[in-house]
């Protein structure tokens, strides 16, 4: 029986006070994922916050010698991302327009959220934000693979409404692949801002001025992410183990960064269709960092029923047992199925290409 298996990674810093080190947020986490996946020859994406790049790099060209390094750090696991034939794909957070770097802890101050949304900015702000997203990108990846096309996307925090926010730069700059939408959730804070509780009862669909109407012949593909459903029981569980967990699995802790508890919207907008906030966990979206022991059959549960399973998951929070789970996981599933893993392989299988 075939599976196509989407892996997606968010490859980013956290948002608060102090961001955490590239290296303990990004390289470490990473580069055990990519042990990984090439055990089962399995393909990854992996959405890169792109203006933290593009910060990076101009504090770098000013002389910060930390700066210099996090940037060699980042290009060199970029590098070898590509290289082992995953893909990379932008992933833009413009609130990084509005971070201060802490040269006392090399780290960043990400607490202004603001401007979190790419729809927060003005229109000439997210046009430039877009060209240096996809030129800083192109800059390390080109000269690996000088074809490598640059067509996938999602949106910093999924916040890819309104979408003609985004419209015109996908098509200017060759963007297809959309993978921001997680059917039936929604958000309303002070940070993010969406309401896919209305999108088709699809996996995978066509569209083309709104990514929650599918459009037979739309140029733009949405390949939605999965999730399943967690009950009390399931939290709590949950919460025992994540509470006595690192006595006894080392390293079980996640990197080290603040992050931001986002305020919500007073009163709430009126959502599109009844649906589930993404802060109530009354359905868990499938990430490598949510893997535990209580939602691990729930995983299994999911794939064994269905052909298509997207995981969205962040580096940042993955710990040791989480990797462990992960790679269980997919021993089971490559031991009983036939997976894909490779994104494209999977829409041409599909008809979609």
């Amino acid at each position: 029986m075939k599976k196509y298996l989407i892996l997606t990674y968010d490859y980013e810093l956290f948002l608060g006070r102090r961001s955490g080190t590239v290296a303990q947020c990004q390289i470490i986490p990473t580069e055990k994922t990519l042990s990984i996946l090439k055990k089962h020859q399995a393909k990854a994406i992996f959405f890169t916050d792109t203006l933290q790049l593009v910060r990076l790099k101009e504090l770098a060209a000013n002389g910060n010698i930390h700066a210099q390094k996090d940037f060699a750090l980042l290009k060199e696991q970029f590098e070898k991302i590509i290289s082992l034939g995953h893909y990379i794909y932008p992933h833009i957070h413009t609130h990084w327009l509005d971070a201060v770097y802490d040269s006392s802890t090399h780290q960043w101050n990400l607490s202004d959220v603001s401007r979190y949304r790419f729809h927060q900015c003005n229109a000439e702000t997210r046009k430039e934000a877009f060209i240096r997203s996809i030129e800083i990108l192109k800059e390390i990846i080109l000269p690996i693979v000088p074809d490598y096309k640059l067509d996938g996307f999602r949106a910093g925090g999924w916040c890819i409404q309104p979408f003609s926010d985004f419209r015109n730069l996908f098509i200017e700059h060759g963007l297809r692949y959309e993978m921001s939408v997680l059917p039936g959730f929604y958000s309303f804070t002070n940070a993010q801002h969406f309401d896919f509780t209305d999108c088709p009862g699809k996996n995978i669909y066509r569209f083309e001025e709104d990514e929650c109407i599918e459009k037979e012949n739309g140029r733009f593909i949405q390949l939605t992410v999965s999730s399943v459903p967690f009950t009390s029981v399931h939290r709590i569980l949950d919460r025992i183990w994540l509470k006595f967990s690192p006595y006894f699995i080392k390293n079980n802790l996640p990197a080290s960064g603040n992050g931001h508890a986002s305020q919500p919207l007073i009163p709430q907008p009126e959502k599109r269709k009844p649906g589930f906030d993404v802060m109530q966990n009354l359905r868990q979206r499938i990430a490598v960092e949510l893997l535990t022991p209580v939602s691990m059959p729930l995983y299994k549960s999911f794939l064994k029923g269905n052909d298509y399973m997207h995981f969205l998951s962040h580096p940042k929070m993955i710990t040791r047992n989480h990797h462990l789970l992960f790679e269980k996981f997919l021993d089971d599933a490559f031991k009983n199925f036939e997976v894909i893993t490779d994104f494209k392989i999977c829409l041409k299988e599909k008809g979609l290409e």
